[in-house]
């Protein structure tokens, strides 16, 4: 999947941008953790405390509409946060082939439901643009 996104992306002129996690992005809950893995599939990662040491892993899209793949190495699970205007969708997706999809509805970002990312699973994020995914390498 990794080689099919990056050739979508350079087709359509885009470009995935990696990112190197820091650790130093500021926690936005104060929640323990209340989930691991499997447990974490379908749930709010804000509710159940993963954001708080969550990291991007990548970036896909362009300037107008991209997708950020996140992670928690404490909940062993991924999302995605999608940057647009309303009507940009995208999904999560893990190779369980589980797959949450997510869509702004007001404002200019929004974020997915959990899906399990241990243990050799691996997930990636992909925003639709002009009506095709563009996706993130997985993690």
């Amino acid at each position: 999947m990794k080689h099919v996104a990056v050739q979508a992306a350079m087709a359509l002129g885009l470009t995935l941008i990696p990112v190197v996690p820091t650790g130093a992005q500021a926690a936005t809950s104060s929640m323990p953790v209340s989930c691991s893995a499997e447990s974490c599939y379908g749930k709010n990662p804000i509710s159940r405390g993963c954001d708080q040491d969550a990291v991007t892993m990548y970036t896909a899209g362009n300037a107008q509409e991209w997708v950020e793949l996140r992670f928690s190495s404490a909940c062993f699970a991924a999302w995605i946060k999608l940057h647009g205007q309303p009507g940009t969708s995208g999904y999560v997706r893990n190779t369980q082939t589980r797959q949450i999809g997510q869509e702004i509805r007001v404002g200019n970002s929004s974020y997915s439901l959990m899906v399990n990312d241990e243990n050799g699973i691996r997930a990636f994020g992909c925003v639709s643009i002009a009506e095709r995914p563009v996706c993130t390498p997985a993690f």
